[in-house]
C-alpha cells in the first residue's frame, strides 16, 4: 500500500461579503382642511389609498410596487435598490384632489405624481405627501321672516316656520378651477 495521507488543498479563497445597501422613500395622504398643502396639527391622515411606486434601478432593471396607506395615512416603501422612481397615488374617491410635495429627494411634483426622484444607496426620502380636500358642504334654512330681523324665531307668538319645496342652486368657481381661491 501507499503510505500517503490526503491532504486538505488550502488554497481556499475567502470572498469578501458584498454588501448591498437599499433605500426608502415614505410619504403620507391627509386632508387639508386648510387647503394650503402642508399637513397641519389638526389635519388627519386618510386611510386605505393605494400609493404606487415605479422605476428603474441601477442595474436598469423594472421596480413596480404598491403600499396602501395605514391609519394615520402614512406609507412606506423600504428595501428599494438605488434608481430613479415615481411615485403616484390613486385618488381617493370620497375626496377632491389637493396640493402634492415632493419630499426630501426631490422630483418634479404633477397630478397625484412625483416623477424623477433619484435614491441612492442607504437614503431615506421622507414627506411625499399627497394633500386631499373633503368636499364642503352648504346647509340653511328657507323660512318667512314675518318681523323682517334677518334671525329665524322658532318660539314665540309668532314662530317663523320653514318654507318647502323652493329650490336652492348654488354656483360659483370651485378651487380647482380657481386654485387661487383656497385661502
Amino acid at each position: 500500500g501507499d503510505n500517503s495521507t490526503a491532504q486538505d488543498d488550502d488554497d481556499s479563497v475567502t470572498l469578501a461579503p458584498v454588501l448591498r445597501t437599499t433605500a426608502s422613500l415614505s410619504g403620507l395622504v391627509f386632508n387639508d382642511l386648510d387647503g394650503d398643502g402642508a399637513r397641519g396639527p389638526n389635519e388627519p391622515g386618510i386611510a386605505g389609498v393605494t400609493v404606487t411606486l415605479t422605476g428603474t434601478d441601477v442595474a436598469n432593471g423594472s421596480v413596480s410596487r404598491t403600499a396602501v396607506t395605514g391609519a394615520d395615512g402614512t406609507y412606506t416603501f423600504s428595501a428599494l435598490p438605488p434608481g430613479t422612481y415615481t411615485v403616484s397615488e390613486t385618488q381617493p374617491a370620497a375626496y377632491a384632489d389637493g396640493g402634492d410635495r415632493a419630499g426630501t429627494a426631490g422630483g418634479t411634483v404633477s397630478n397625484d405624481r412625483v416623477s424623477g426622484v433619484a435614491l441612492v444607496a442607504g437614503q431615506t426620502a421622507t414627506g411625499y405627501t399627497f394633500a386631499e380636500r373633503a368636499p364642503n358642504s352648504v346647509t340653511g334654512f328657507v323660512y318667512r321672516d314675518f318681523d323682517l330681523n334677518g334671525v329665524r324665531t322658532v318660539g314665540g307668538p309668532n314662530p317663523e316656520s320653514g318654507i318647502g319645496g323652493i329650490v336652492i342652486t348654488l354656483t360659483g368657481t370651485d378651487a380647482l378651477s380657481n386654485p387661487g381661491s383656497l385661502v
